[in-house]
């Protein structure tokens, strides 16, 4: 999963999550290594991961990563879905925390509509999915959620969210989640770096009057085609 764009890893990575793996666990790990490749294919592969059972719903919970990972903004339908009630908890916390990643740092109409989304989860019947929406609110950094939160400390005797409510709503009053925002951004200027020297670097090659890795191979494929037809 620390090969960015790297299309050999995408590919070998994407082979596991299409075929499968006699282990749940190993083939829920290639998902979300999957997404943080992201390479052409993740997102359509993580989304039919996501229709497959599995013990404790982990490879469904691991193909929610991967979408997120991965940036597939195309995935928040499904993403909201899997948070409905009647579905297995752990899948339903995943697809929480996964709608936050995507929607990090945003303030546009689908990231309210997200937002509000995950304020509703606040009144969950499910105590974990209750918690996973707390952190999702934190993540996102929307200081409009916390009068839903405030809301959600009122009402709820539990301690456990009382008190991770009164420190979510700390940190959006703080913005610290700016911070997170500016750490992510560096990431992906990161990213883009990597991917820049890459290129230029095979741009080199060509102007050298070198081959680019898989040309011999091709030149040697239509050599052979050649003699077939003679």
């Amino acid at each position: 999963g620390e090969f960015v764009h790297d299309a050999v890893a995408g590919a070998a990575l994407a082979s596991v999550v299409e075929r499968g793996d006699a282990s749940y666990f190993v083939e829920a790990e290639a998902c979300l290594a999957l997404g943080r490749t992201r390479t052409a294919r993740a997102g359509e592969l993580l989304r039919a991961a996501a229709n497959r059972e599995s013990f404790t719903d982990v490879i469904r919970q691991h193909a929610y990563r991967g979408l997120a990972e991965a940036r597939d903004d195309s995935a928040l339908g499904l993403l909201v879905e899997g948070t409905r009630w009647g579905r297995i908890t752990q899948g339903r916390r995943a697809a929480t925390g996964a709608l936050a990643v995507l929607m990090r740092g945003r303030r546009d109409r689908e990231a309210r509509d997200v937002r509000e989304h995950v304020e509703r989860l606040l009144s969950d019947r499910d105590f974990r999915v209750q918690a996973a929406a707390v952190e999702a609110l934190g993540v996102i950094g929307d200081p409009a959620a916390i009068p839903s939160l405030r809301r959600m400390i009122d009402r709820e005797l539990d301690g456990r969210l009382r008190r991770r409510g009164k420190e979510v709503i700390r940190d959006l009053e703080d913005g610290a989640p700016l911070a997170d925002e500016v750490r992510r951004l560096r990431d992906e200027v990161g990213e883009l770096r990597s991917l820049a020297g890459m290129l230029r670097e095979r741009l080199e090659l060509i102007e050298a009057g070198g081959t680019l890795p898989g040309d011999d191979d091709e030149k040697k494929e239509k050599k052979k085609k050649k003699k077939k037809r003679s």
